[in-house]
């Protein structure tokens, strides 16, 4: 499933994202130059495509300013782009 699962992030989001494994069973999707709405689109298509029952995600827009590791180390973790959740 997680196999599966990065491949079709990978076909949906393509270069400069970033596409990484964010804990046991979800992935982390960090894109640049898309709306927040073209994300969810791209989100919702590749949810359609994975075999999984439960497939859930958000979107969380970072600010030019706003740190990366700072967001991804703090409390706002659980809120940042976390784009495919599978168990």
């Amino acid at each position: 499933l997680l196999i599966q699962a990065t491949e079709v992030l990978r076909s949906a989001f393509a270069a400069p994202s970033v596409i990484g494994r964010w804990d046991r069973s979800r992935f982390c999707v960090i894109t640049v130059g898309l709306t927040e709405t073209t994300v969810e689109a791209l989100l919702h298509r590749a949810a359609a495509k994975i075999v999984a029952g439960d497939v859930r995600f958000s979107v969380t827009p970072l600010a030019p300013r706003d740190n990366l590791e700072e967001v991804l180390a703090s409390e706002q973790r659980s809120r940042a782009k976390t784009a495919i959740l599978a168990d």
